[in-house]
């Protein structure tokens, strides 16, 4: 398998340039809050690979026609580019239909920080972007520490699946299977949150002031919206994995070639993994606070740290599922503790602490519970396990709206 992993790597050095060039498009979009156009994207992408297996299939499912895999890849990847272009240029008025009344530009704006402020008129240019163009390009210490920040996370995961070959046949796959389950919540749930919250609060921060290190009412309000909301999520995703990690196993993986004790395993790793989203909800909007402010630095410090213990235990959790599970929730809280210290006095505000210790504490009786073998429908699998885990990341929900106005706050913004 060699060969063909090779020829894959091939494939996505050449799709690398369009998918940096996707990246910075879809940021753009992202600060015109165009997300239809940010994430319809990534639907013409998966469309295209989708259509593409399934006529490879039908043809040659042999390993050559897995090959030709690579060219589908690249015209998903320039179709990506041209969606993007397309919704960037055909759509001028974009900009400005993002500008509300209320919302003043940054560069004109010399009041102290929670002054109030008269608003100003739409603007009738629809050319005016939302975002000021600065007027250069930032300094190459800038760029250096948000590739670290953003590869270095990247890397945990990868050195675990390192770590976990080291149990034998099939303990790499069936990590893997685990880990996904633990990504699918951390993807469509955790990090949209931050991804939709940039936005709000990079112009926050800037009627505050606050990328001068003095954040006040506006910047507050978003970032601790932004946390309400990601909080709460994470602990009702955890929640319906505690619950419900052998029935989504089933569902997801058990049409295949895996056998019960792997399913088995995996969802007890899922289930395991289940504990890391919290930290990482919490990572995922200290780190948009920290890119409003330049100061990645500090993301990509706790990250190399977390990296280098990950690595040290390799000979205490290598092969075991469950101890590398333990060990990345132990090392994504060590991040989440730096980078949330590293935000400094203004994340005691920040915080919705109330609703944090509620939904907090409700899941960990839950998972006492469920070791006591309180819930032994949670063990099983089918619809009735299925709808006890989404029952109880509802009432996670529930928990968190009665926990006080923050998420409520969150959900109507």
């Amino acid at each position: 398998m060699r060969g063909l992993a090779g020829q894959s790597l091939g494939w996505s050095a050449l799709a690398l340039p369009a998918a940096l060039l996707a990246a910075l498009w879809a940021t753009r979009l992202q600060h015109e809050r165009d997300f239809v156009g940010m994430y319809g994207a990534n639907l013409v992408v998966n469309g295209v690979l989708v259509a593409a297996l399934l006529l490879i299939a039908v043809n040659d499912p042999s390993t050559q026609g897995l090959v030709q895999l690579g060219g589908y890849f690249l015209l998903a990847m320039g179709l990506r580019l041209g969606w993007l272009f397309w919704r960037q240029r055909a759509r001028p008025g974009l900009a400005a239909a993002v500008i509300r009344r209320d919302e003043t530009m940054p560069e004109i704006r010399n009041e102290a920080p929670g002054m109030q402020r008269p608003g100003l008129p739409l603007v009738a240019d629809p050319r005016q972007r939302s975002v000021p163009t600065p007027a250069h390009l930032p300094a190459t210490s800038v760029w250096l520490w948000a590739a670290l920040s953003a590869g270095l996370p990247l890397a945990l995961p990868f050195a675990a699946r390192s770590m976990a070959s080291s149990g034998g046949e099939g303990a790499l796959a069936t990590f893997n299977y685990a880990w996904k389950l633990v990504e699918l919540p951390l993807i469509l749930a955790i990090q949209l949150v931050a991804t939709l919250a940039f936005p709000a609060i990079t112009q926050a921060f800037a009627r505050d002031a606050g990328a001068a290190g003095q954040p006040g009412a506006d910047a507050t309000q978003a970032v601790r919206n932004a946390f309400a909301l990601a909080w709460t999520l994470a602990c009702a995703t955890a929640a319906g994995l505690l619950l419900g990690a052998p029935a989504l196993t089933q569902l997801l993986f058990g049409w295949g070639r895996m056998g019960p004790d792997a399913l088995a395993r995996v969802a007890a790793w899922g289930a395991a993994g289940a504990w890391g989203l919290l930290p990482q909800a919490l990572i995922a909007v200290a780190l948009t606070v920290l890119a409003t402010q330049g100061r990645m630095r500090w993301a990509a410090g706790a990250y190399a740290l977390a990296l280098g213990a990950l690595l040290a235990a390799a000979g205490w959790a290598g092969g075991d599922g469950l101890r590398l599970m333990g060990a990345l929730n132990a090392v994504l809280a060590g991040v989440a503790l730096g980078i949330l210290v590293a935000l400094g006095p203004a994340v005691w505000r920040w915080l919705p602490a109330r609703l944090m210790a509620v939904t907090g504490a409700a899941l960990g009786m839950l998972a006492l519970a469920q070791a006591a073998g309180g819930l032994p429908a949670s063990a099983g699998q089918g619809v009735p396990a299925l709808a006890l885990a989404l029952a109880a990341a509802l009432a996670m929900v529930g928990l968190g709206a009665m926990a006080g106005p923050d998420l409520r706050q969150a959900l109507r913004r």
